[in-house]
């Protein structure tokens, strides 16, 4: 199933576990003459139902969700709950958590910890610099970093309708804050100095493909909790909270790995948007680090061509390594 439709794959844990059930359930009673109750048979439900979504890759969240829709549908129905509050129900929860239906994002909010340690970690980018947080939820996180950076700018994406209107409320009378309605995939990342987002691991791959494409050097992605398959971050902050909290921190146009300069022969670099080969060929075996090139003395750029070019390049260029 689609990765981002995971409402679907909760749809298709609980039909799984209602036929399942329903064939288990006949069988029992055919066989034993055994017919559980209305509480057991809900239980039942919810736990397969749960073990279904897990299997088919669903986030704990779901699992939740999953085992408790069945009894608390039951539970609402002994209440004699009236028919309109079913429909209101609904509509307050897709308003809320319009993200998680269709793009695996759940409504996370960050709290103010968090959000003191994420100050501590851009305070050294001076007093003007532009913040974007993907995915901004209530604008908690916009609204403390405004008031502890006035010279900077803070922008937030939502697009929870009900979400995005509390936000953008809240921003609406503070100069430096604003909340735009729009997905997170249509930011255009190069405009910003730091990228923050508290999503889940199922838009972590794609985002981290736009950060690399779009970033700029030395700008900061901070991923909160959620880490990227097979990307080492360049920081770890641990919030020692109820959630085990940790802020992930990455360049993505700084990968810090060995370049060997008797690659660049062949060697491809992206600069302006374009690819470059470099058919320059050092016979030197000394290896350097990419992250590394701006310190390097001017003594030894000088002294060798193919490091002031991977200087320079450095400037413009994101090193794939490839030959």
């Amino acid at each position: 199933m689609p990765q981002r439709l995971p409402i679907l794959r909760a749809l298709a844990a609980q039909l799984a576990a209602a036929l399942l059930l329903a064939i288990l359930f006949y069988a029992a009673a055919a066989a034993f003459a055994f017919r559980p109750s209305l509480p057991v048979a809900a239980a039942a439900h919810g736990l397969l139902a749960a073990a279904i979504g897990h299997r088919l890759g669903l986030s704990r969240w779901w699992w939740v969700i999953n085992f408790a829709f069945v009894p608390l549908l039951l539970l609402l129905i002994a209440w004699d709950v009236p028919a309109w509050a079913y429909l209101a129900g609904f509509v307050l929860l897709l308003l809320l958590n319009w993200n998680s239906l269709g793009g695996g994002v759940p409504l996370y909010l960050t709290g103010d910890a968090t959000g003191e340690k994420i100050a501590e970690l851009i305070k050294t980018r001076g007093d003007h610099f532009r913040f974007v947080d993907l995915g901004s939820g209530l604008a908690g996180t916009l609204c403390q970093l405004s008031r502890r950076f006035p010279n900077a700018r803070f922008e937030g994406v939502e697009t929870a309708p009900l979400v995005f209107a509390a936000s953008w409320f809240r921003c609406l009378f503070r100069k430096n804050c604003r909340v735009r309605y729009q997905s997170l995939w249509k930011v255009d990342l190069s405009q910003y100095d730091v990228v923050y987002c508290f999503l889940s691991p199922v838009p972590m791959p794609d985002l981290w493909k736009k950060a690399q494409s779009e970033m700029r050097p030395a700008c900061l992605l901070i991923s909160n909790t959620f880490a990227i398959p097979g990307v080492r971050p360049k920081q770890i902050v641990e919030m020692k909270d109820w959630r085990d909290s940790k802020d992930l921190c990455g360049n993505p146009t700084a990968p810090n790995r060995e370049v060997p300069s008797d690659r660049f022969h062949g060697s491809s670099c992206q600069f302006a948007g374009c690819t470059l080969k470099l058919e320059t060929c050092n016979k030197s075996s000394t290896s350097i680090r990419t992250g590394q090139l701006d310190h390097l003395p001017a003594s030894a750029l000088h002294a060798n061509p193919h490091n002031l070019l991977a200087f320079l390049l450095q400037r413009h260029c994101r090193f794939t390594g490839s030959t």
